[in-house]
């Protein structure tokens, strides 16, 4: 909440049942408060915080995530001269050290931009749309930087909030490759090897059936494969799935590597 001040005008935080101070926190902090009973649906929360924001742009940022010291001003003027724009890519870095990419974190409030979704919920095809129908641009933008601090520390109780909600999604949306993804990393990291390889198998059963590749298909071979390096599981299995690797998705170095 402190890395917002001086980049927003308003916060609003919603909980889904916490038990300790953090609506206490949040009012400090200036913070809009509401609540939402937790149901194992992240979108709904996150449409109540949308529904109860006020400004003209949304930025969207988790409580395990800080947003970097920088030019504030920058980042409003350059929004506040946006009239032609509908959303902003911004910098986000998924763990500490890792290489930042751009995400979608900044949008024009419009009631048609919702998150969709139990888990890894989007509003990336809501923004498409109003894209395409209002001909307004998304564009990339360094003025804000996003922080991820979510991976540090003991991850099991997160892993048993979400293995449930994953295996829902999954047979709610099987067709969504990185569902099968974060199950198996879930049950890698719970020491569950053999569940963690059916997963990935699973996704790529269905990766393989598709005539439209997806571009978070390359996350299954890649981290079984890794999953399987790491076990020194050198056989001719691991074998094929490396050269299935880089015959499906040519010039990506991991593969390669």
């Amino acid at each position: 909440l402190a890395s917002l001040h001086e980049l927003v005008d308003e916060i609003v935080v919603v909980d889904t049942g916490s038990v300790d101070t953090s609506e206490e926190v949040a009012r400090q902090h200036g913070a809009v408060v509401a609540h939402e009973p937790w149901r194992g649906d992240f979108a709904t929360p996150r449409n109540r915080s949308l529904d109860l924001a006020s400004g003209e742009w949304i930025l969207y940022v988790d409580a395990d995530e800080r947003v970097r010291r920088a030019d504030h001003a920058a980042a409003r003027g350059a929004l506040a001269a946006a009239t032609d724009h509908v959303a902003f890519r911004i910098r986000f870095v998924p763990r500490i050290g890792w290489t930042p990419y751009h995400e979608y974190r900044l949008w024009r409030s419009h009631p048609e931009i919702r998150f969709q979704s139990r888990i890894h919920e989007s509003t990336v095809p809501a923004i498409h749309a109003v894209a395409a129908r209002d001909r307004l641009r998304i564009s990339d933008s360094d003025l804000i930087t996003i922080d991820h601090l979510g991976y540090e520390g003991d991850q099991r109780l997160k892993h048993a909030r979400n293995e449930p909600i994953l295996r829902a999604a999954i047979e709610e949306h099987p067709e969504r490759i990185f569902y099968y993804d974060h199950l198996a990393r879930i049950y890698e990291d719970l020491g569950e090897s053999e569940q963690a390889v059916a997963t990935w198998m699973n996704g790529i059963t269905v990766a393989r059936a598709r005539t439209v590749p997806d571009h978070d298909d390359r996350l299954l071979w890649v981290n079984l494969i890794i999953h399987k390096l790491t076990r020194n599981e050198l056989n001719d299995e691991l074998a094929d799935l490396v050269d299935e690797a880089c015959a499906r998705f040519a010039g990506v170095p991991a593969f390669e590597l």
